[in-house]
């Protein structure tokens, strides 16, 4: 549980002096507050646009609020709503409320409270420029964040910090960014309504334990720091909620990505596609996405293996794609390769649909306009590793985009239905690794796809100088090696040739 240090502290800290608020070129000032058990005080900053605000450790019972800014330079501010029921607005700023080198700490201590507790103003802004940290914590009780512009917590030295208490529930709505070293820290429920929360570079969110995450009318969660779910935490958009990620997702919890509640599956999403742009391993539970999966690493980048968006699957976990919404078809329940990219399939048919059954393949080529026409750039390598056996649907190869798949030694890797080229002989191959009889097989009924099986599919050993030759399609359907023969075995054959010539010719 997480400890309220931060509140005894302040309270005691109360100030017994005069304070000075000014804005523009008025100068209002007001006496401290000295009775924190009264159930009337509040703070009126001056009505001015450009309202500062500047003191140390002061304890609020009930309200502030101004209709211009209010800049905390120094010290710390608590705000105790101290009410059990109805609607209360603690804070109610037309402007920015903006933080340096401080805390705001935002509580409800009335008893077996059941109130809703509005935080308005237009924005908050944490973007301390000196070594120096400073905090926003929301504690205890039903709150709703109401901003109009992005809120933004950054830090050029020290910390900016935002937490959410456990036995606290948050509706932020309005977007939120956590930027350059700045940590969210989540023990409480948290959502964001027809909002935006960006994890950005250099940024971390933590949802622990009793944590949970959503996003509900058609918010939205970007990933591009790192976003850490530990066990027994939750994360799960919802109501057309959508994530991508372009950073670091690392999960001890289950992952889930539908509507449908589930036990085990806590990450749920119920319109789009789930995108991800860089590592994610998964490492327990159940995850869930709708219709497709995308893996979409970089292929513009100078460092790909930086870009690379890698999917890590442990043994033991369940990927769902979910496609038997709205009259869709559960078979058309895709994953595809887009980009440079890295599957690693450690659980026997890690991917499947919502009915256990086997998903479509793909890769898909990247375009870029020249003049005014799509055209594809150049050749996309996407890899799969197969450390159990696993069963696809059909399998799609792009033009320009090789799909190298490296087997584990005695794992079956099988596709059931269709397969299909669409690329030149110089642009686009399936190649396999570690290549071994009886190790991938095809249901394969048109003499043309068995051409192209001869055509479009590589067999190597461990790298890519064993190079062992191209594949042939066999009558139970595994792929075995076209057989070239060595020199010696060359010799013998032109020899067996040059006697049987010698021969019809003694005969004649």
């Amino acid at each position: 549980m997480k400890k309220l240090f931060i509140l005894a502290t302040c309270a005691i800290a109360t100030i017994a002096t005069a304070e000075t608020f000014k804005g523009g070129a008025s100068v209002g000032s007001r006496t401290p507050i000295t009775a924190p058990s009264s159930e009337s005080n509040s703070l009126v900053l001056d009505s001015t646009a450009g309202t500062y605000y500047s003191g140390i450790n002061e304890t609020i019972y009930k309200s502030v609020s101004s209709t211009g800014k209010v800049n905390m330079a120094y010290g710390g501010l608590t705000l105790d709503a101290n009410t059990a029921e109805g609607n209360f607005k603690v804070m109610d700023v037309a402007g920015d409320w903006s933080m340096n080198l401080t805390y705001l700490f935002i509580t409800n201590n009335a008893e077996n409270n059941t109130a809703t507790v509005e935080i308005n103003a237009n924005r908050f802004v944490f973007a301390s420029s000196l070594d120096q940290s400073q905090t926003m914590s929301i504690n205890g009780g039903k709150y709703t964040v109401n901003t109009a512009d992005a809120s933004v917590f950054s830090a050029d030295q020290g910390t900016a910090t935002l937490e959410i208490f456990d036995n606290t529930d948050v509706t932020w709505s309005g977007k939120l960014t956590m930027g350059k070293s700045s940590v969210f820290d989540l023990y409480g429920k948290v959502s964001f309504n027809k909002g935006a929360l960006t994890i950005d570079t250099g940024s971390v969110a933590n949802i622990y334990s009793g944590g949970h995450l959503y996003k509900t009318s058609s918010g939205y969660l970007y990933v591009n720091g790192t976003l850490n779910v530990y066990e027994g935490g939750k994360l799960e958009p919802v109501v057309g909620g959508n994530m991508v990620l372009a950073g670091t997702l690392n999960t001890e919890s289950a992952i889930a990505l539908t509507k449908i509640s589930s036990s085990t599956g806590t990450y749920k999403q119920t319109a789009g596609s789930t995108t991800m742009k860089r590592a994610v391993n998964i490492e327990k539970g159940s995850w869930q996405v709708y219709e497709k999966l995308i893996l979409e690493g970089s292929t513009h980048a100078s460092d790909l293996s930086a870009t690379c968006a890698q999917l890590t699957i442990a043994d033991g976990v369940t990927f769902v794609i979910k496609n038997n919404e709205n009259g869709k078809d559960a078979n058309e329940a895709r994953l595809l390769f887009f980009g440079y990219n890295n599957l690693v399939l450690n659980k026997k048919n890690a991917i499947v649909d919502e009915n256990g059954k086997a998903v479509k393949l793909a890769t898909v080529s990247q375009y870029k306009k020249i003049d005014g026409v799509d055209t594809t750039v150049e050749v996309i390598n996407n890899k799969m590793t197969v450390n159990a056996d696993q069963t696809f649907r059909s399998l799609y190869i792009a033009s320009k985009s090789n799909l190298d798949i490296i087997m584990a030694n005695d794992v079956v890797l099988e596709f059931t239905d269709t397969i299909s080229f669409n690329t030149a002989s110089t642009d686009g191959f399936l190649r396999i690794f570690n290549f071994q009889e009886n190790s991938i097989k095809f249901n394969v009924s048109s003499t043309s796809v068995c051409d192209k099986i001869q055509q479009y599919i590589k067999l190597y050993g461990d790298t890519e100088e064993d190079f062992l030759g191209f594949a042939n399609y066999t009558e139970d359907g595994f792929l075995t090696l076209i057989t070239v023969p060595e020199p010696a075995e060359w010799a013998m054959l032109l020899g067996a040739i040059a006697l049987g010539l010698a021969i019809y010719r003694r005969r004649k």
